[in-house]
């Protein structure tokens, strides 16, 4: 048990730190490029990944931990298309 108290305390910090992220604004962080459809696009799969991890925390949290895997599914597809996107840029959103 305290080895899933330690990772519940761990996945909630990550997920504090990454509400603190989505609450400063996207304008904080915007490119000041004409093109900024990749850093929107971005952006919303950061606020879809948040949804799903506060999803995960709060099934852990109640002790729904397997049925919290297609949420944890849909977390690992949401940071492979953050990482696509890192990568290609407007060729991704393209």
């Amino acid at each position: 048990m305290a080895k899933v108290e330690r990772d519940n305390r761990r996945a909630t910090a990550g997920l504090e730190a990454l509400t603190e992220l989505l609450e400063s604004g996207v304008a904080a962080f915007s490119p000041a490029s004409e093109d900024q459809r990749s850093f929107l696009v971005g952006w919303g799969l950061l606020a879809a990944l948040h949804g799903q991890a506060s999803a995960v925390v709060l099934l852990h949290r109640k002790g729904f931990g397997h049925e919290a895997a297609p949420n944890r599914r849909l977390m690992i597809e949401y940071m492979a298309q953050i990482q696509w996107l890192a990568r290609d840029g407007k060729d991704a959103v393209d």
